[in-house]
């Protein structure tokens, strides 16, 4: 080993807070935090969950992602595998209680209490917390597809089709069966059409 390469003792000194756990319950102010995008399509389902960690901004009254960062953010990651998808929410995982409180959170607490919405139109500060939850916070970037390019794209082709066939027969074969995705969209306008009607029932 040379000796310009510096030894990662970090998971060491990890290793003794847990070992000196009942000594080390003061909430510390996070450097990092994980971050996760998941990408689900029209029909709700997950295609993908990308994960990284997003260095904090730090200072003296704690630590914070600008409102800034969080556009950056949505910006940079909307588009995955050339597709385009649209930001459905941003959700914030944090455990902030007190070391007094901790038997109560393993045998009563739901985690659904610590996960609450973001806006990127502030900042986002992020409180202290004991150290075992450090890994634990996290925050969550949920998109969805976007699928108004591909309905232009299809009536484009559709209307490009028809224009390059001379034989007008041909032009008449051309069903609403052909196009799924028109099929989806008369479901979901029937669907709504029907609980308007039982409501006025």
């Amino acid at each position: 080993m040379e000796n310009n390469e510096s030894l990662d003792t970090s998971w060491f000194q990890e290793y003794n807070k847990l070992l000196n756990l009942q000594t080390n319950f003061n909430k510390e102010k996070m450097i990092n935090i994980d971050v996760k995008f998941i990408y689900i399509d029209n029909n709700d389902n997950i295609q993908n969950i990308y994960c990284e960690k997003l260095k904090l901004q730090c200072s003296d009254s704690g630590s914070q992602i600008t409102k800034e960062d969080l556009l950056k953010i949505i910006q940079k990651n909307k588009t995955k595998n050339n597709s385009k998808y649209k930001l459905e929410d941003i959700l914030f995982f944090h455990i902030p209680i007190d070391h007094e409180n901790i038997s109560n959170f393993n045998n009563q607490d739901s985690s659904s209490n610590y996960l609450k919405k973001v806006s990127f139109f502030d900042s986002l500060e992020i409180p202290e917390s004991i150290f075992i939850f450090h890994d634990i916070n996290s925050l969550y970037f949920i998109f969805k597809l976007n699928d108004t390019d591909k309905h232009n794209f299809t009536i484009k082709s559709i209307l490009k089709k028809s224009a390059s066939k001379s034989k007008p027969s041909k032009t008449k074969k051309v069903q609403i069966n052909e196009i799924p995705m028109f099929q989806e969209i008369i479901k979901k306008s029937k669907k709504k059409t029907t609980r308007k009607n039982k409501l006025n029932k």
